[in-house]
């Protein structure tokens, strides 16, 4: 496994972040990370089938936090994040800033506690080992966060938006 970093979710370090985004390091997942994504996944909708609230998830974000988002509607509700939240304007990041944000988000992910699916998480590994890099824009985020740029990921994950490939 000569030039690729494990991820574990608690492991990735300054150097990693600079392999993988600027001299083209694969990233493996750990097999236990994988576990903590599905077993993070498992509970959060163990708490929503009781419904409990779970923001952004069977609730809204933002301003809407208090509305409640029927399971029938989560896959819709999720498509419709996507598109009102990439609202970012250019100058875009980089292939390198991009590659470093998928890494960066992904390691996030390990851990666990992001209720993200783990089909998600190999959608990240594969783009990263594919070495095709949505393009993300530096500039638009409507919070703190790190919304907009996930978006624009979810854009490229869905076939509607631009990526860095070849080139």
């Amino acid at each position: 496994m000569e030039n690729t970093i494990v991820l574990t979710g608690k492991n990735l370090t300054i150097e990693d972040v600079k392999k993988v985004a600027c001299d083209n390091y694969k990233v493996k997942i750990d097999e236990k990370a994988r576990e903590y994504v599905i077993a993070g996944r498992k509970k959060i909708f163990e708490m929503v089938d009781s419904d409990v609230p779970v923001y952004g998830f069977n609730t809204g974000v933002g301003w809407n936090k208090d509305k409640k988002v029927l399971k029938d509607f989560f896959n819709k509700y999720n498509t419709n994040l996507i598109y009102s939240h990439s609202l970012g304007v250019e100058p875009n990041c980089s292939k390198e800033e991009g590659r470093a944000i998928l890494l960066n988000r992904l390691n996030t992910f390990l851990v666990g506690c992001t209720g993200v699916a783990v089909e998600i998480v190999d959608i990240y590994e594969t783009l990263l080992n594919l070495d095709i890099i949505p393009v993300i824009p530096s500039r638009g985020s409507v919070g703190e966060a790190d919304i907009t740029n996930l978006s624009h990921i979810g854009l490229a994950i869905i076939g509607e938006g631009d990526v860095y490939y070849n080139g």
